[in-house]
């Protein structure tokens, strides 16, 4: 019985790397996506001009921050649940102070622990009806958010989400 269970072992392992070695020629793992831009490119590019960041936080899920006259959007797309992060580590966390609008499309189910938090000058989220779950401090000392659109599938608030957003008036 031992030998046939190795047998069987050793069968399955050589499946498995005959599977490794399905890359196909044309394929680049590197490619960028249509109408998104290299860091070069983001480096070289105009202060005033309109500028896409892309970034995958998950294999299903990703961001973009668009600028608008010195202010600007992220964008959070994709499915599934987002990455719970420590304060100041999200991909975007650079954005802190120039972020004005957060909106998660549908398809994402949830948004992290301190996703956004510390946004100093976001006014305003917007959430997709299929997000059911805030994770800890998702948008804690957030003190600008007065506008907040939960969707119709929120159940789950985590731990103080919302703490120190003192200038939040309109839930819907």
């Amino acid at each position: 019985m031992k030998k046939f269970i190795a047998l069987l072992m050793a069968m399955m392992m050589v499946l498995a790397l005959g599977a490794c070695g399905n890359e196909k020629a044309g394929d680049d793992i590197n490619a960028k996506s249509e109408g998104v831009m290299t860091y070069a490119e983001y480096a070289a590019a105009a202060l005033d001009a309109e500028v896409t960041v892309e970034f995958f936080v998950q294999a299903t899920q990703g961001w973009w921050f668009d600028s608008d006259a010195g202010h600007g959007k992220i964008t959070i797309y994709g499915s599934g649940t987002m990455y719970d992060y420590l304060q100041h580590q999200t991909p975007w966390s650079s954005y802190r102070t120039t972020v004005t609008h957060v909106e998660v499309l549908s398809g994402v189910t949830s948004v992290g622990e301190y996703a956004f938090n510390d946004f100093t000058k976001l006014t305003e989220v917007t959430l997709a009806d299929t997000v059911t779950k805030l994770g800890n401090y998702s948008f804690v000392n957030c003190s600008r958010l007065n506008s907040l659109d939960l969707g119709n599938g929120l159940v789950d608030f985590g731990f103080n989400a919302f703490q120190d957003c003192t200038s939040l008036t309109e839930v819907t």
